[in-house]
């Protein structure tokens, strides 16, 4: 006999019954299965052609209807922002997160714009002036060679940086400058690309 789909509504406390019952009709049919095989094998075993058993009526599935999920306040929005996720992992909220976000905001510096130099250093320079590179951060993509860079003024002190591997790279950031100064020796063949990061 053909039983009915049942509609019903299950509260979440009551869920798992619904789960047991039908881990209990998967076991009942399981069952007819391995009857029904053990029939065809004693069966074979007497020499008998084995006889099908008509199969048993297919249940139809349980339709549970499960009560609505309430809608979001209308002040939620997604979390998107990865500081915003990390001071929610802390408990920074509220006030106190709006405080945090205002004394990190002049630390924590996005670039909306870059300039890519490539230098040959196959020509020897001293303090070579590229006012090109200029923000607030540089990287030192790549460097075959040595090269002395300075920052604003000849007058500051030379940083000198050797030859890098990829994918190493030299980042100086938290610094803003207008423009760089540049030493190298001739060293055939060889070149650095710096990248300055602006506001």
């Amino acid at each position: 006999m053909t039983r009915m789909a049942l509609k019903e509504e299950v509260p979440p406390q009551l869920r798992w019954i619904v789960r047991y019952f039908t881990k209990i009709d998967e076991v009942i049919d399981l069952l007819v299965r391995m009857e029904k095989r053990q029939i065809e094998l004693l069966e074979i075993i007497a020499g008998r052609p084995p006889t099908v058993a008509p199969a048993p009526p297919v249940a139809p599935p349980r339709v549970v209807v499960l009560p609505p999920v309430p809608a979001a306040p209308a002040e939620w929005k997604p979390v998107t922002d990865r500081l915003d996720k990390i001071f929610m992992e802390l408990g920074v909220v509220g006030e106190d997160l709006k405080e945090v976000k205002a004394t990190l905001a002049p630390i924590l510096l996005r670039a909306n714009g870059y300039h890519v130099e490539t230098i040959d250093l196959t020509t020897a320079r001293t303090d070579a002036e590229f006012t090109a590179l200029q923000g607030f951060a540089l990287t030192v993509f790549k460097c075959g060679g040595t090269i002395g860079l300075k920052f604003n003024a000849k007058s500051e002190d030379k940083i000198t940086i050797d030859a890098l591997t990829y994918p190493q790279m030299l980042l100086v950031d938290w610094f803003d400058f207008t423009k760089v100064y540049v030493t190298n020796t001739a060293q055939s063949g060889l070149s650095a690309t710096l990248i300055s990061w602006k506001r």
